[in-house]
């Protein structure tokens, strides 16, 4: 309390100087299911998850814990898709418990790898919940293994939208770090008239692209469709932007990436710098040329700084002089105490503002909350 009440002061205080010179989802754990590798192993844990029932069910210790050479030692016959339907009509009859749901996960994966189509037809013996979300990405993960090729074909097959949804974001993760070669290869596998599914491969393309540290300039080079061109070219950004923000921009600085390029992004990346260094960030902002995308990156890292250290980035602001960017750097500072609900010194700050276009937006703001 005493923190809060000082910092409030801190910046009450720089507002005051600044008028009278008028100038932290919750994070799951989701656990691995054992030996997903070892194809023997899985078809032993899941005879195993099977055969439990309610009055001899297996330890959820040892179902997620079983050790592979242990499995080996008793398997001795192949896997197949129809010891598969024999699992999974066990796992059914009792869908409680770790074991159950390891099961479900392991019998899914291998279907999408031995036979997407059995795997499908498996589908409508699950109702819509967890247990069907997690066999449609167990699915899609199995498919991804060896069936690459297969994956878009299989997708428009799936019955909903929220089956759809859940293959999707596997395959946007399966995807990324694969050799732009391959990607091209599943990219053409896609039917026509579905180029909704185009960005994620051309996100991936760029994703690829970035990991293999080829310069945004010599993406062109590339054998690439120029109707993805930009797709690409944002994959490549977001690539960057998490791997090394700091060589980004030094790139941008070089003039290494247009500067059309750049105007349109200069916020996302803007905020990804104040991620790591708020204070460099603002002040590399304030350094471009004058722009609308500019002045938004002004609010954005302002507000990143004030998350990390409000002190220090509130007097930033109140020792700003009367301009552009003390403008907005006051609308970044206004949003920060809203999200904070401190509503008394937004107001404050707000009514600092000159702009009829400035008070206008911060009023809206001040009022979404209230509302």
């Amino acid at each position: 309390m005493f923190y809060k009440n000082y910092i409030y002061y801190v910046l009450l205080g720089g507002l005051l100087v600044s008028v009278s010179c008028k100038d932290s989802a919750p994070t799951s754990e989701t656990k691995e299911s054992p030996s997903v590798d070892d194809r023997e192993g899985r078809k032993r844990f899941i005879e195993k998850a099977g055969e439990s029932s309610r009055s001899e069910s297996l330890d959820s210790t040892e179902a997620d814990h079983v050790g592979k050479e242990k499995l080996k030692a008793s398997v001795v016959s192949e896997w197949d898709p129809s010891r598969c339907m024999a699992g999974l009509t066990k796992v059914l009859e009792d869908k409680e418990g770790p074991e159950a749901s390891a099961a479900l996960r392991l019998i899914f994966q291998q279907l999408g790898e031995v036979d997407p189509d059995i795997g499908l037809s498996a589908l409508d013996q699950l109702s819509v919940g967890q247990l069907r979300e997690a066999a449609v990405g167990a699915l899609f993960n199995g498919i991804s293994r060896t069936n690459e090729t297969q994956l878009f074909e299989v997708l428009q097959r799936l019955p909903t939208e929220d089956d759809q949804r859940r293959a999707l974001s596997i395959i946007a993760s399966r995807l990324s770090g694969k050799p732009v070669e391959s990607l091209l290869q599943i990219k053409a596998t896609i039917p026509e008239g579905q180029s909704k599914y185009s960005g994620i491969i051309n996100n991936a393309i760029g994703v690829s692209l970035s990991e293999q540290e080829v310069p945004f300039g010599r993406i062109e080079e590339f054998d690439l469709p120029l109707s993805d061109k930009s797709l690409i070219e944002k994959g490549w950004l977001g690539a960057q932007m998490s791997r090394n923000i700091e060589k980004l921009i030094l790139d941008i600085d070089n003039g290494l990436i247009p500067k059309d390029f750049v105007d349109e992004n200069i916020a996302s990346v803007a905020l990804h710098y104040a991620i790591e260094k708020p204070k460099s960030a603002v002040s590399w902002v304030r350094k471009l040329p004058d722009s609308t995308q500019r002045y938004r990156a002004i609010e954005l890292t302002v507000g990143r700084w004030l998350s990390s250290n409000s002190e220090e980035a509130g007097m930033w602001v109140s020792d700003l002089p009367e301009g552009k960017d003390r403008e907005h750097a006051t609308i970044g500072l206004v949003e920060y105490l809203v999200r904070s609900k401190d509503l008394e010194l937004a107001k404050a700050w707000a009514d600092s503002l000159d702009s009829p276009e400035a008070k206008t937006r911060v009023n809206l703001l001040l009022g979404n909350y209230k509302k």
